[in-house]
């Protein structure tokens, strides 16, 4: 599902995709991802980013002399997010394996991105930290955490409700979505309150 996803998000940032299977095999990986370096502008991978113990992306990306600029964000979801740069140019990113993870940070990072290489200005509120009005909350909605949260929402006639299950697999809630909705840590917004995020 990530595959599609994430082909199908780069081609609506104007950019040709071409969609990649590799195994969690280091020595596979390697391979791949040198020659797709040295082909591409941009890598964008999905999974393996984290720090279980199949999750070998940022240690073959060293091995293949991507220098790593960050790794892991405060972000809600999409916290295992790494960025870095090929010597031959190609910007890498590796996005979490959850959907919702990698959708989110794909939009918030990955796209504006895309955008900047093709030599597009890049809006406001394309930016990471994105407070574009949405509308007023239909319901009250909290974040008890300390990351700011990205939550999937509807928007009907200027009133924005949650669409479903909030957690990062859960594709469904995000196929309902026309809207981010951005709250930062322990912000709660109350019914009729404004809200802002993002537009998909």
């Amino acid at each position: 599902s990530n595959g599609i996803l994430l082909r199908n998000a780069v081609e609506e940032a104007g950019g040709v995709a071409e969609q990649v299977h590799v195994p969690d095999n280091p020595d596979l990986m390697r391979e791949a991802f040198e020659i797709l370096c040295q082909v591409s502008d941009v890598l964008v991978i999905a999974g393996g980013v984290s720090v279980g113990d199949r999750d070998f992306v940022k240690g073959v990306l060293n091995d293949i002399g991507v220098e790593t600029d960050f790794w892991r964000i405060k972000l809600k979801p999409g916290k295992p997010f790494l960025f870095g740069k090929h010597p031959d140019g190609c910007l890498v990113f590796g996005l979490p394996g959850n959907p919702v993870s990698a959708y989110v940070t794909f939009r918030l990072f990955v796209e504006p991105a895309i955008e900047a290489r093709m030599g597009k200005a890049i809006l406001e509120e394309k930016r990471a930290d994105v407070r574009v009005p949405l509308g007023v909350a239909g319901e009250t909605i909290h974040n008890e955490g300390d990351r700011p949260h990205y939550l999937r929402g509807v928007i009907e006639e200027g009133v924005v409700q949650l669409s479903g299950t909030q957690q990062s697999h859960a594709l469904f809630g995000l196929s309902k979505a026309n809207c981010l909705v951005r709250l930062d840590p322990g912000q709660t917004v109350e019914v009729g309150e404004p809200l802002s995020g993002i537009r998909i």
